[in-house]
Parts: C-alpha cells; sequence; structure tokens
C-alpha cells in the first residue's frame, strides 16, 4: 500500500548539492519533489506557484538569501510550507539562532553535505513535520480532549482528532507497532493493531483483514467484485474473505 508523501520544493543555487538533495528526497518513502529554484526571483515564484508541504532552503541564494525570501513570502501573504534551511557553515549555533528566530516556520536545518548521517537528519526531519502537522491541526480546530485520539508513539504523544484518522495498519514486523494513517501523513503506535482497535478506537473503524482497519467516515466506496474498499483520499485496500461479511453488516 503507498501512503501519499509530502510535496517538496529544494531551493539550492549549487547544481550538485541540488542533485543530491533531489535525489535523496525521492528515493525516501516520505518526501517527493515537485519543482526547484536557483535563485531567489524563482525562488518566490516557485512557493506562491507551487503548492508543497516542505520546502527546503538554502541560506544563501543568487540573488539575496533564505531571510529575504521569507520574508517576501510572508508579506505577500503566501502560504509557506513547513521549512528547512540547508546551510554550509560550520557550527550549530547560527542555525539555531535562525530557528529561534523565525519560530514557527522554520522547522530545522540540513547541513552540507547532505549524504553525511542522512538517516539520522531525515528521521530528525520528519518528526519535526509531524510535530508541526500536529500543532496546526489543533490550533486551528480547537477540539475537545473527548474528540481527540492519544496515540503513543516512539518519540513522542500525538494527540489526534478521530475524524481525521483514514486507517489503521500493522506495522513493522516484529516490532509490535501499528500504523495510524492521516490524510498526509503516518503515525506510528507503540501498541500493535488488535490492542490499538480493542483499547483506544471506536466502533466507526471497520477491520477489513488481520493487517488493517478503516475508519468509516472515509469509505468512498466498496468494489463487491474485487472486495476492495476505496477511501476518501485515494487509498485502497483489500478486503479479506474473512472478514469481508463483518465488514458489509458493518456498513449497514
Amino acid at each position: 500500500m503507498n501512503f501519499p508523501k509530502w510535496r517538496t520544493l529544494v531551493i539550492e543555487d549549487v547544481e550538485d548539492s541540488r542533485n543530491i538533495l533531489i535525489e535523496a528526497l525521492n528515493e525516501s518513502q516520505e518526501f517527493i519533489v515537485v519543482g526547484y529554484a536557483e535563485s531567489m526571483p524563482e525562488g518566490v515564484e516557485l512557493v506562491q506557484n507551487t503548492p508543497a508541504e516542505v520546502l527546503f532552503l538554502d541560506i544563501k541564494l543568487r540573488g539575496g538569501n533564505a531571510f529575504e525570501l521569507l520574508n517576501h513570502l510572508k508579506y505577500s501573504n503566501t502560504p509557506i510550507p513547513a521549512v528547512v534551511i540547508t546551510t554550509g557553515l560550520e557550527g550549530d549555533d547560527y542555525a539555531q539562532k535562525v530557528i529561534n528566530e523565525y519560530n514557527g516556520l522554520i522547522i530545522g536545518y540540513l547541513k552540507k553535505p547532505f549524504w553525511k548521517d542522512w538517516e539520522k537528519n531525515q528521521e530528525r526531519i520528519i518528526q519535526a513535520i509531524y510535530q508541526k502537522t500536529k500543532s496546526e491541526r489543533i490550533t486551528k480546530n480547537n477540539y475537545s480532549h473527548e474528540e481527540m485520539l492519544n496515540i503513543p508513539s516512539r518519540y513522542s504523544n500525538y494527540l489526534v482528532k478521530l475524524n481525521d484518522i483514514v486507517m489503521v495498519t500493522t506495522g513493522k514486523k516484529g516490532a509490535g507497532t501499528s500504523n495510524v494513517v492521516l490524510d498526509k501523513e503516518v503515525i506510528i503506535c507503540n501498541l500493535g493493531l488488535t490492542k490499538l482497535i480493542k483499547e483506544k478506537l471506536p466502533l466507526g473503524f471497520i477491520q477489513v483483514s488481520r493487517y488493517a482497519a478503516v475508519n468509516k467516515m472515509w469509505i468512498s466506496f466498496v468494489n463487491a467484485t474485487e472486495k476492495k474498499v476505496l477511501l476518501r483520499n485515494g487509498l485502497h485496500c483489500d478486503i479479506s474473505n474473512d472478514y469481508y461479511k463483518s465488514f458489509i453488516d458493518a456498513l449497514e
């Protein structure tokens, strides 16, 4: 099953660095690069015209720098994706100062060369994006705790509105975890699928196999011939023979 990837922009004026970063992002399970730019003017136009969730932004650019670009976008009321600053500058103090100054906009930084400790840095950036998404969702919707599900994760506890959960699936084999699938992100839960369904999820979640349960509110279409369920965000999954009758009964 393929989960939606984060639409990602890259603004980097050094061609070799840009190509290495784009290749690494496209090879990951979380990102898909949908556009890139080499200069500040091109970067402004790119962000204004290309919807995206994540922006990897070099500090030094042709025709300006990252902060001039961000200020231009901000003052023109352009929606700004979660920003990851990229830099070849030595030391962490400067990068941290930048993050503090642009608190809430810049979620982290990535030092060049990009390939050094890539897996560790990628993991850190992914979790920062999750945290930003979670904070924005809670702030925007002002949900009560009764409407929220507390998901225990390896990194922290996530508060998620039940209606935002598309489906839940089994996690990595042997890890005793499950995947809580939202529209644009996946949260790894410390509970196995069976325990998550029994202890956390209401009756509106219908199990379609040993490996997955779907949120009834997200169901768009059921293909009875192929025994597949199509969800509103484009995902689909098979309904196993053992669960088909109980699945249909739960829909009625």
